[in-house]
């Protein structure tokens, strides 16, 4: 998706909207994703006191908006951060990381921290510990010079409960 006017570093372009969706709907949904569904979930990690981790799972498959269509790159152009207002559920903002030229595509990095997990929170390079677990990757086609080859993603959601 391009934009069709300049965009501002910083500037609000657009809110993340999807279903608000529980971590077992997520497991169910994600063993239907794949490259050629051009669907995907977002997991939203916030780190809590004593190594607690609050995840949220949107999907935007059935409810979402405009920014379901924004691809991902490795060297994106948006940013995505957690917003609440009068709720405890989480908004998904999407601001401009540098200034956007008109015309120019809009991009963010799905993993937002640019790290994928395995099922026991290890590296993205040790995912090959888990050649048992059935996870589609789907290749990454930003062609940046820092690509990491696939698409991020949470590998929880392809992992027996007692993996993790």
């Amino acid at each position: 998706m391009k934009t069709l006017e300049h965009i501002d570093q910083n500037q609000f372009v657009c809110e993340y909207a999807g279903e608000i969706i529980t971590y077992k709907e997520a497991k169910k949904r994600a063993k239907g994703l794949s490259g050629v569904t051009g669907q995907y979930i977002i997991v939203l990690r916030e780190h809590q006191t004593g190594n607690q981790v609050l995840r949220t799972h949107i999907d935007s498959q059935l409810h979402g908006n405009v920014a379901r269509f924004i691809n991902h790159s490795c060297c994106p152009n948006l940013f995505m951060t957690a917003v609440r207002v009068n709720s405890i559920i989480p908004r998904l903002a999407l601001f401009a990381a540098v200034d956007i030229e008109e015309g120019e595509e809009l991009c963010f990095d799905y993993a937002g921290n640019g790290y994928e997990y395995t099922c026991d929170g290890q590296s993205k390079n040790e995912v090959s510990k888990f050649t048992d677990i059935k996870i589609r990757k789907t290749p990454c086609l930003c062609e940046k010079s820092n690509c990491r080859t696939y698409l991020p993603f949470d590998s929880k959601l392809f992992c027996a409960e007692s993996d993790f």
